[in-house]
């Protein structure tokens, strides 16, 4: 079974007045399906640029994905339109945010939903 989100070789940056800031640098990540994933990271690491690149959310400028690919279910979400991209975004893909003050381990909790395989789930 191939893998549910692929993401192969990701670089996130940004222009600042001081030089180019890599804030996702080379990034390699196979889910499959019923997969978790928890991305953990001190404050600035590039935890937030990398769930808002999968979600194509990066503000540009000063933020660009300089180079990878994102495939979601076989779909190189790079390649899609924004409207299409609209579709996955909070349907199959989203991301949430966590308070640090609330959980003491984790500061980002980024998570795959796939809808389709949740059986019973309220919809």
């Amino acid at each position: 079974m191939g893998a549910l989100l692929d993401i192969e070789d990701l670089r996130t940056y940004f222009e600042t007045p001081r030089g180019v800031v890599k804030a996702v640098d080379g990034v390699d990540i196979a889910l499959k399906q019923g997969d978790t994933l928890g991305i953990v990271g001190e404050s600035g690491c590039g935890k937030t640029v990398l769930a808002l690149s999968i979600l194509r959310l990066i503000l540009i400028p000063p933020g660009k994905i300089v180079s990878g690919r994102i495939f979601f279910n076989g779909v190189d979400l790079l390649q899609l339109g924004e409207e299409e991209m609209r579709r996955v975004r909070g349907k199959d893909i989203t991301m949430v945010l966590l308070s640090s003050r609330r959980y003491r381990v984790t500061t980002l909790a980024f998570r795959i939903i796939f809808l389709s395989s949740l059986d019973g789930w309220p919809m």
